[in-house]
């Protein structure tokens, strides 16, 4: 694939705000799918229309500038600014998902723009980290770092509620948490949830400080755009969990999942029956927990293998 090394900025156009381009039919589509109750697909169409904006800066794409081109300096700027190769598939599948549409709509344009890009899923082993990875992300001083005091807390919220995602952390209300428990529903899956709140829990809670909007936690700090919100945070918190990493001399790059699989890997490490982690992380079936686990640590495997070669030696 041809590595593109400059950043594509388009010109200023004189073309009026509401001139027909990608933005704008996405923008229709966003609007259609939320009018017919699809939220998931709006949503996942609103972050590649913020997403194409930051590369644009700002600027609306006209269909005739979506080319191969175009679209190879879109994937080198989303890794650039450190997605990895499952992100930037994600946009690449929902932006070739709105210029499908736009397609069937009669829209001209140029020959097959994603030919030359991943729009595949890598099926990648996760690295679960262990109890005493936890304790020490849990214990390290970070009195005078501030903001990534804030991202290890997040972290920690996340392991103390079994895992709980980060875009659900975000959107907890204060409604959510009533007679200490939080209830809430997947935003992946809508999947209602139950998590009783520890005393662990609660100090991180006191720790985050009160919160001047409706939801439970300063991560959404304003509600006239919780999604920009949402996002700018969830960039700031995992850039600043991987520096917690590094400072603690970790052998695997730690980001706020790692939290859902260092819960799910211990909990299996210390006999919590299948059906209960299940039920825990929100899985719709078992057999979803199987493969999750599966995935995540390779540990136990390699032991086995390193006493088997040692067993050679030793006859």
């Amino acid at each position: 694939m041809t590595s593109i090394k400059h950043k594509y900025r388009p010109a200023p156009s004189p073309r009026p705000a509401n001139a027909p381009g990608v933005t704008a039919f996405a923008g229709r589509l966003i609007d259609e799918m939320q009018r017919i109750g699809k939220r998931a697909m709006a949503r996942r169409f609103e972050a590649v229309v913020r997403s194409l904006l930051r590369y644009t800066a700002g600027n609306e794409v006209a269909w005739n500038e979506l080319t191969d081109t175009f679209v190879l300096g879109y994937e080198e700027f989303m890794r650039t600014q450190g997605l990895c190769r499952n992100s930037t598939s994600f946009y690449m599948r929902n932006l070739r998902s709105i210029v499908n549409r736009a397609a069937r709509e009669g829209v001209d344009l140029p020959h097959d723009p994603f030919g030359q890009v991943y729009t595949g899923v890598d099926r990648t082993a996760k690295r679960a980290v262990g109890i005493d990875t936890v304790r020490r992300i849990r214990d390290l001083d970070l009195s005078s770092h501030p903001e990534l005091d804030f991202a290890r807390n997040v972290f920690m919220f996340a392991f103390y509620t079994r895992g709980m995602s980060f875009v659900d952390i975000a959107y907890l209300r204060k409604s959510d948490l009533h007679e200490g428990v939080i209830t809430y529903s997947r935003r992946k899956t809508r999947q209602q949830l139950a998590v009783r709140i520890e005393s662990e829990t609660r100090s991180l809670i006191d720790r985050f400080g009160r919160s001047d909007t409706h939801y439970l936690l300063p991560i959404i700090t304003d509600e006239t755009d919780p999604a920009r919100q949402y996002e700018n945070a969830y960039y700031r918190v995992n850039r600043n969990i991987q520096r917690v990493g590094r400072m603690l001399h970790l052998d695997k790059k730690l980001t706020l999942y790692v939290a859902r699989h260092a819960w799910a890997s211990i909990a299996h490490a210390n006999n919590v029956s299948l059906s209960t982690i299940s039920k825990a992380m929100g899985h719709d079936s078992e057999k979803t927990t199987i493969i999750y686990l599966q995935s995540l640590d390779t540990t136990a495997v390699d032991k086995a293998n390193s006493d088997i070669i040692r067993l050679i030696d030793k006859s």
